[in-house]
């Protein structure tokens, strides 16, 4: 993040009247966009992969409980 900042700053320092430098600024900010995209994605699929886990976790926890509860008592 501090990065991004340091090159917007060294971006907007130099005269955006040269159309290189707005290309060069504008490329830096869709890299950016693309990054917080990536870390979303990651994010979402990390938080659906531990739902999944904590799924498969309670089905065992009760399929446990039915299996011990089914059992005859001796």
């Amino acid at each position: 993040m501090s990065k991004l900042i340091k090159t917007i700053k060294k971006d907007l320092e130099i005269d955006f009247n040269t159309k290189i430098i707005f290309i060069n600024f504008s490329c830096k900010k869709s890299q950016a966009a693309t990054e917080y995209l990536l870390i979303i994605l990651l994010v979402v699929i990390t938080c659906i992969i531990f739902l999944k886990f904590l799924q498969l976790c309670i089905n065992n926890y009760y399929e446990n409980i039915v299996f011990v509860l089914s059992m005859p008592i001796p």
